[in-house]
């Protein structure tokens, strides 16, 4: 075996082992909704900001029946057909989401790192 394909294989397993050490769990949530919130949302942000082009921000109420066994993770983690997969799961199952994109014009007339204005607009609007 080549040293890049040791390199691979060992990669390969320390990430199936990460996975199921961080394998999403809806703990949080359920100690949020145990304190009366109603309403929560993740929120995830992709893009490169004022230099490089805009910032997409999506924000998404999953609800209390969401099953954990779906690998939701950072979505730049997830290979291409795996993000379009959870994309058509989550606008079809979640309680509500928004999409918002932020760009590099708007980044820097309101001088706010990248991702803020992005959140702020998936979660306030």
């Amino acid at each position: 075996m080549h040293v890049k394909e040791k390199q691979l294989e060992s990669r390969n397993a320390l990430m199936r082992v990460l996975q199921k050490i961080y394998r999403p769990t809806l703990e949080f949530e359920n100690a949020a909704y145990s304190r009366g919130f109603s309403k929560i949302a993740g929120i995830d942000e992709a893009g490169r900001g004022p230099l490089a082009g805009p910032v997409v921000v999506a924000a998404v109420i999953l609800g209390k029946n969401w099953n954990t066994e779906f690998e939701l993770n950072d979505s730049k983690q997830l290979p291409a057909k795996k993000r379009q997969e959870l994309f058509d799961l989550i606008c079809a199952e979640s309680s509500a989401f928004k999409i918002v994109s932020v760009s590099p014009q708007e980044i820097d007339r309101f001088k706010y790192p990248a991702g803020h204005n992005g959140r702020d607009a998936a979660l306030f609007s």
